[in-house]
């Protein structure tokens, strides 16, 4: 829960690069949707200020999920038509096998131990009819992202050396959609 209470307390400093986020999102998207992506729903895990759900309404019906009270409360703020709830990812995700098209997150995972990134992932694919679709770091580390996850307290340098390896304990494919030097799509099923 410490993860939580560091969301809760930078809550409204998120919120103060929404429409950076928004922008940056729509443009990554863009590239995504080229891919010919079909479907009509999506479950955005990890919403934060809701930047990203906002940025798919513009292609899916989006769920957003997250579990920082303050995060949702700024995603609401933010954008009131968003539908919103507030979860605990460690207890699974409250959703049947099979209701989403596609399950998103976005800079999420590298800030879980592998144990719980691996959990969750388990969960986004169980709730997933056509794939899971994560946006994070890739490769290139940057000193200054270093340094902010260091102080973060999160598994990003193993996220680093061992994600590409580790959803293939769960997934049978995965292929990466570079969107700059430090960050990627991957795209899994």
């Amino acid at each position: 829960m410490k993860h939580i209470e560091l969301f809760d307390l930078i809550a409204p400093f998120y919120a103060m690069f929404f429409n950076y986020q928004r922008k940056g999102y729509r443009t990554s998207l863009d590239l995504l949707f080229k891919l010919d992506l079909k479907g009509s729903s999506a479950l955005d895990v990890g919403c934060g200020t809701g930047a990203l759900s906002t940025e798919l309404s513009h292609y899916l019906k989006v769920k957003a999920v997250d579990g920082s009270s303050k995060m949702i409360k700024e995603a609401h703020r933010l954008n009131p038509l968003l539908d919103l709830e507030l979860i605990d990812v460690n207890q699974g995700l409250p959703y049947k096998e099979k209701s989403y098209d596609y399950v998103f997150s976005s800079f999420v995972l590298h800030g879980l131990s592998s144990f719980q990134r691996l959990s969750l992932l388990r969960e986004m694919k169980r709730v997933s009819l056509k794939g899971v679709i994560i946006l994070d770091y890739h490769k290139g580390r940057h000193p200054l992202i270093s340094l902010v996850e260091w102080i973060e307290h999160g598994d990003y340098f193993h996220f680093m050396d061992h994600f590409e390896e580790e959803v293939l304990e769960i997934f049978d494919h995965k292929e990466i959609l570079r969107i700059n030097t430090h960050t990627a799509f991957y795209i899994l099923n």
